[in-house]
């Protein structure tokens, strides 16, 4: 799976555990911002109320450039990982 699907899967996850706080607005219009600080602290905010969170955390803080760019210039991934599991299948 493409890391912007990954993400936005993840993220769609994340939101529905807090409807009223506009996470997914949030995280993207930070992703546009460049703001890493400020989804660090969001995450931390989120985190203490749901440990679940920590693993979308390590997903998007390890891949953040790769993220970013898909976000906001929309550049995807390759695609060879989905070559590889064609053929290994």
């Amino acid at each position: 799976m493409e890391e912007g699907l990954l993400l936005f899967t993840r993220l769609r996850e994340v939101a529905c555990k807090f409807p009223k706080r506009n996470v997914k607005a949030v995280i993207l219009n930070v992703l546009n911002k460049d703001a890493y600080e400020k989804v660090d602290c969001l995450l931390q905010e989120l985190v203490s109320k749901d440990t679940s969170i920590l693993k979308f955390g390590r997903s998007l803080f390890s891949r953040w450039e790769e993220i970013r760019n898909h976000v906001v210039l929309n550049i995807s991934g390759s695609c060879t990982e989905r070559q590889v599991s064609h053929v290994l299948s």
